[in-house]
């Protein structure tokens, strides 16, 4: 065999092989994806289902009522009152507040008694309070009597349009840490799947990511709102795998 014959075989021979491993590899590739694909869908369905559970389960809303006074004068210990009802709401979160500072009250009979200064003008005071929870009454050192009930209401009070505002409750999040970790996750509808769930700074659910496994993440922005109404926009991470 001449020389020049044998590299074209040498030649054609190693191509013929480079093309079988690409081949192969490609191939490997491809089986790979259509095994892995729909097990990623999986983690990732799974994660953002277990972000809108938990958001439910953790959510709640506060209403607040603008409370119009108008004056006259500047009046100190002005005794206000008007009526509430109470039937449909926790009544251990009802709350009066003028510049953001608890003002005591007294409440007989869907009636709400209380007492503020009052300055010339315009005098705004919110009322606050949610429905279906449980929450402890704040403490309130109440410094006068009703003995006179009319004479809380001889000054006019306007009741504004009630304001509504959602999203995740401190005081619930406190009480779904306290359950286990299996608890958790049937709660969460995640089967034998793991989890790890955060809002950084305020709590972590689960146990630790593993370096060694394909893990399924999603950012899921929320409002944290405590029970006066104020806002905090966090995020809460969720990861999920096997």
């Amino acid at each position: 065999m001449r020389k020049g014959q044998s590299i074209g075989i040498d030649f054609t021979i190693g191509t013929a092989i480079f093309i079988t491993i690409i081949a192969i590899s490609i191939h490997f590739l491809i089986s790979s994806y259509s095994i892995k694909s729909p097990f990623s869908n999986q983690l990732k369905n799974s994660a953002y289902s277990a972000s809108q559970k938990l958001a439910r389960k953790l959510s709640w809303t506060i209403y607040k009522i603008p409370i119009l006074v108008n004056s006259n004068q500047n009046i100190e210990n002005q005794k206000l009152g008007f009526k509430f009802n109470f039937s449909e709401i926790d009544p251990n979160s009802f709350l009066i507040l003028k510049n953001e500072q608890i003002i005591p009250y007294i409440e007989n009979n869907n009636s709400v008694y209380f007492v503020a200064n009052l300055t010339y003008g315009k005098n705004l005071f919110e009322l606050i309070y949610s429905k279906n929870t449980t929450l402890y009454k704040i403490n309130q050192n109440v410094n006068f009597n009703v003995s006179n009930q009319s004479e809380f209401f001889s000054y006019p009070l306007i009741l504004l349009s009630n304001e509504v505002f959602q999203g995740l409750s401190k005081e619930k999040i406190n009480d779904f840490e306290n359950k286990n970790y299996n608890q958790i996750r049937n709660v969460l509808g995640l089967g034998d799947l793991n989890y790890n769930i955060t809002i950084p700074g305020i709590f972590e659910i689960g146990i630790k990511i593993p370096d060694n496994r394909e893990t399924y993440s999603v950012n899921f922005p929320v409002n944290l709102l405590n029970r006066f109404g104020v806002i905090e926009r966090k995020t809460m991470v969720v990861a999920i795998w096997t």
